[in-house]
């Protein structure tokens, strides 16, 4: 019976490039914490301006705020991960 095994695939192929783990060299828990410490710190500035928007009346305004935040957040993902 002859074997239909593929090789096994390369870790670049399997996880991509351009992963958090990798933005510092020999500290793969320091790039994730500072990825996701930049997620963390935009959601913070965003929501209470969001929050002080409706408080004060400017229902549209908030809501303009938050679509704009989520296009940046897309655009930046997709340009992430096209390089």
């Amino acid at each position: 019976m002859r074997s239909t095994k593929r090789p096994c695939a390369r870790r670049d192929d399997v996880l991509g490039e351009g992963r958090r783990e990798d933005l510092i060299q020999g500290n793969p828990e320091l790039g994730l914490a500072v990825g996701l410490q930049g997620v963390n710190f935009a959601a913070i500035v965003v929501v209470p301006l969001v929050g002080a928007a409706l408080e004060h009346g400017y229902g549209r305004l908030s809501f303009l705020l938050l679509a704009a935040f989520c296009a940046l957040v897309g655009a930046v993902n997709f340009i992430a991960r096209t390089n």
